[in-house]
């Protein structure tokens, strides 16, 4: 049985949450579980990047993903489950970790590919979740497509 549940979406990439947030719902009604909804910000903290943004520029880039965040669940997700947004920062394979452990996730939900890789079944922070998650984590692959009549060749 589930008790938190963990999804990573990037608001701009509709691929990262179009057939994960159904089933997220899913689970979660039949579970009776809280969904931790996560958005990943860039880490303004190295010396490299942080000269180049004003002194308060990561926490104006926090506020805004999580007011935008809000917009989201609120827009897209149903009032009857409880919901937690999210906002981290750095990569988004090591924040999925991170945050999946501080809300003790018993799933994570993920599409197979967060990024753009064509060429990959698998994507590169997905894998990474799989192999190094303290709990268990669902891909959820979108519908195939379907291809003409076998029939009419």
């Amino acid at each position: 049985m589930y008790k938190n549940i963990l999804i990573y979406i990037d608001q701009e990439r509709p691929r990262s949450w179009k057939h994960v947030l159904p089933e997220a719902v899913f689970i979660a009604r039949q579970h009776k579980a809280n969904l931790n909804v996560m958005s990943v910000v860039p880490d303004f903290g190295m010396t490299v990047v942080e000269q180049f943004f004003p002194e308060d520029a990561d926490e104006k880039l926090n506020r805004a993903v999580m007011k935008g965040l809000k917009t989201f669940i609120k827009e897209r997700l149903p009032g009857d489950i409880p919901i937690r947004p999210i906002v981290a920062e750095g990569s988004v394979r090591e924040a999925i970790l991170m945050i999946s452990e501080k809300v003790q996730a018993d799933l994570i939900i993920l599409p197979p590919k967060i990024r753009r890789s064509p060429l990959a079944e698998l994507g590169a922070t997905s894998a990474h979740v799989i192999r190094h998650a303290k709990c268990s984590v669902l891909l959820v692959r979108p519908p195939r497509e379907k291809s003409g009549d076998a029939s009419q060749s």
